[in-house]
């Protein structure tokens, strides 16, 4: 983890005062820390929400996930797009079928 990557946040959440984060960028300054530090880490996929959504694709709709959530699906979509295969999210954003074997119709003799 990068040294300055775990400043900014602290101060950005008020966690720190400005004073004591302008310290702790002069301490790393002079302990020669605020180098360059390589490239950042890809972001990591969390793989169990994948998981989770694969072994509920036949038993429940994206629709009935975000009725549950109190969401839209648009936005429960969007919100998985981000860490979930698109071939993951496609399986369990099925339109569902209407069920027309309860319907009984009647007709005029």
């Amino acid at each position: 983890v990068k040294q300055l990557a775990t400043k900014k946040p602290v101060k950005i959440l008020g966690c720190i005062s400005q004073s004591t984060y302008q310290r702790a960028m002069i301490h790393l300054t002079h302990k020669k820390m605020r180098k360059n530090e390589g490239p950042e880490w890809d972001m990591e996929k969390p793989i169990l929400v994948t998981q989770a959504l694969e072994l509920l694709s036949d038993r429940v709709t994206l629709s009935e996930l975000a009725d549950e959530m109190s969401l839209y699906p648009n936005e429960l979509r969007e919100m998985l797009s981000q860490c979930v295969p698109e071939e993951t999210l496609n399986k369990i954003d099925r339109k569902e079928e209407p069920n027309y074997s309860n319907i009984v119709q009647l007709r005029k003799p």
